[in-house]
């Protein structure tokens, strides 16, 4: 077998160890998500994308040898999140998918207002551990906060949880537009909710939930979330780009990847 990259890896599906209501107010997937956003923006590191590591969301079924053969990363990271009133604690660990040995871990325990920026302190580390070089482009990136309020990061919570439900469910894909919107309008630069909301509503526009507001309006209003979320230089602005273009122009072109075609014109 071929060797697997000594600066790869793998950012796995966090556990959500929080009891009762609390349990609906943290969102793991969105923690995993920002982490695994930070690494990405790293040059010398390989980071698996999203949609590949969430076939490992069963935390007491996973081998990590073979997610490292099967990924093609020599190490992995998982983690736990739970929420008890206004705190937050995160544990996480890496792990040497070669040898399953941990090379890296450790316990934050946060209030929400210093969690805001707590995927640039884990991307930091995470680096530092795997021997990978920060540029200063690159240091800023991962630490820039997501969100500068805790009600509108609260929300945007809120939304990624019912995102990481049954995606083909109404009450799902409402909640995540809702949630998204309560977030922009506490905190209107707030990129990342403006990207996710685009994706929503791109995709509440092809399933045709919304059967009051129909055509042009509802396009209408991906187009403008979409064009939020593209003021600022985040990976999730791309998504929600090819979202807009795949979903709701029906440009399926455009939307992978390629030459936006004349009738998704009014997305560039």
């Amino acid at each position: 077998m071929a060797p697997l990259p000594e600066k790869s890896i793998a950012v796995l599906p966090f556990e959500n160890l929080s009891a009762g209501k609390e349990r609906t107010r943290s969102s793991p997937t969105a923690i995993q998500d920002d982490v695994l956003t930070s690494l990405a923006t790293i040059k010398e590191l390989k980071v698996i994308s999203h949609t590949s590591v969430m076939a490992y969301r069963d935390a007491g079924a996973r081998n990590t040898w073979q997610i490292g053969q099967t990924l093609g990363v020599a190490n992995v990271l998982e983690g736990s999140v739970r929420r008890v009133g206004d705190r937050v604690a995160v544990n996480v660990q890496l792990i040497d998918t070669r040898t399953d040995r941990h090379l890296w871990a450790k316990h934050y325990d946060r209030t929400l207002t210093d969690s805001l920026g707590l995927q640039g302190e884990l991307a930091n580390e995470i680096a530092t551990a795997l021997r990978a070089t920060l540029s200063p482009e690159e240091k800023v990136r991962i630490e820039v906060r997501r969100a500068s309020s805790v009600p509108a990061y609260e929300a945007y919570l809120r939304g990624r949880a019912f995102a990481g439900g049954y995606q083909w469910d109404r009450s799902n894909v409402e909640g995540a537009i809702r949630s998204y919107q309560e977030a922009v309008k506490l905190d209107s630069n707030f990129a990342l909710a403006w990207a996710y909301l685009s994706c929503a509503q791109s995709g509440n526009y092809w399933q045709g939930f919304d059967r009051v507001r129909r055509g042009w309006r509802r396009r209408q209003g991906c187009s403008r979330s979409c064009d939020h979320a593209r003021s600022k230089n985040l990976a999730e602005t791309h998504l929600a780009l090819g979202y807009y273009r795949y979903y709701a122009e029906r440009d399926f072109s455009g939307g992978i990847g390629g030459i936006p075609s004349k009738r998704a014109g009014s997305s560039e």
